[in-house]
């Protein structure tokens, strides 16, 4: 019976008083629990960090300087930051760029009045139109710019070409005294020196030279389609470089490598039709000073013929060109020529290249009959 109770006892409901007492004990150990800092360690979330375990300012900067010299060396372009102040930088200021207008573009550029003077060519205004054709000889070379060779032959020009393959150094000859060379503005300043030297050479072949300096580009001259130029041609180079030029005339006259009697003209051509009419204008000065009474002018039907026999060679002797050797042989053999006295020689060249030029013709001549003479004496004497 003892026992049994005992275990009624046991299986009985505890009462209020109880409970309350085991609610106590329960929350004494609550406060006592000891979680070791292992264990807590697997229930801490890994994304979590406190501020003591945040990486430091100085580490963060020798991070980012790494880096920037890592893809330094890489060969990557970064961009600068600044790392002291994380105040960001203001924007730099764009100043804006002006925009020509269409309507601000002039139409034309023109010479300054500052590089004319009187060994300037000016065309005559108003142009007036030629009433009769004039015949050139050109060069292949000038012929390829067809923009000025369709100038030429228009209406307001009537100018009609005689190609020659090379007329040694000038683009258009005119009459056996006058001869014209075209030269791009543009390139005057690297190419300013070689053209004085080469119109110091000429002087002694021809006693008027016209030199006609291309405002324009220099691709208007090749293509029919002319271009609106946007770039102003007269700079402060180009400007310098003409004065040189014109300085390098006298100088060349004093040391004597230019001959004294021959005049040097400059012409500024704004545009392709301004380049034919200076050629137009520069033959109708000459055909005014012509001292053949009328010989070398007129149809000039003669100059329609092919290249003659030995017209290149003759051409070259000194103070000869290749129109005053084409018109010398269509006027009489080359043969017959050389075989008149130096008298009737020299009268003869006299009357078409002048007294100084047929002078030095006359000197070449005779020396290489001397020294024709010496090298068939010698042969003689060998034989002999």
């Amino acid at each position: 019976p003892e026992v049994a109770g005992a275990w009624l006892a046991e299986l009985s409901p505890p009462s209020l008083d109880e409970i309350r007492q085991q609610d106590a004990n329960m929350d004494d150990e609550d406060t006592q629990l000891d979680v070791s800092t292992e264990a807590s360690s697997h229930f801490e979330d890994p994304d979590i960090r406190s501020p003591t375990q945040l990486p430091s300012t100085s580490e963060a900067n020798f991070v980012g300087r790494s880096l920037a010299q890592f893809l330094t060396l890489k060969n990557h372009r970064i961009l600068a930051e600044s790392t002291d102040s994380a105040t960001p930088a203001a924007p730099a200021d764009i100043t804006p760029v002006p925009v020509i207008g269409e309507e601000e573009i002039p139409d034309l550029y023109v010479a300054p009045a500052s590089i004319l003077d009187r060994n300037t060519l000016i065309l005559p205004s108003p142009w007036r139109i030629p009433s009769s054709v004039h015949r050139y000889l050109a060069s292949v070379d000038f012929a390829q710019k067809r923009s000025i060779i369709s100038a030429l032959t228009n209406h307001e020009c009537s100018v009609e070409l005689t190609e020659r393959e090379t007329l040694d150094g000038v683009d258009i000859i005119i009459d056996p005294h006058t001869a014209i060379i075209f030269a791009s503005l543009g390139s005057l300043p690297s190419q300013g020196e070689t053209l004085s030297q080469r119109l110091g050479e000429l002087s002694w072949r021809y006693s008027r030279l016209l030199v006609i300096l291309e405002a324009f580009s220099s691709s208007a001259a090749y293509k029919r389609y002319k271009p609106r130029s946007l770039v102003n041609p007269y700079t402060a180079p180009g400007l310098r470089a003409i004065q040189k030029l014109r300085r390098s005339f006298a100088i060349m006259d004093g040391c004597g490598s230019k001959r004294s009697g021959t005049s040097i003209h400059l012409a500024f051509a704004d545009t392709v039709e301004q380049a034919a009419m200076f050629t137009r204008c520069f033959g109708d000065c000459s055909e005014a000073n012509d001292t053949t009474g009328g010989v070398i002018w007129g149809s000039r039907k003669w100059l329609d013929s092919e290249e003659q026999e030995d017209e290149r060679e003759l051409g070259r002797f000194p103070g000869m060109n290749m129109f005053s050797a084409l018109t010398l042989i269509c006027q009489m053999p080359l043969h017959v020529f050389l075989d008149l006295s130096t008298p009737e020689r020299t009268s003869v060249l006299e009357q078409l290249i002048g007294y100084d030029r047929a002078m030095a013709f006359n000197e070449e001549l005779e020396s290489r009959y001397h020294d024709m003479r010496d090298v068939t004496s010698s042969s003689n004497k060998d034989d002999s």
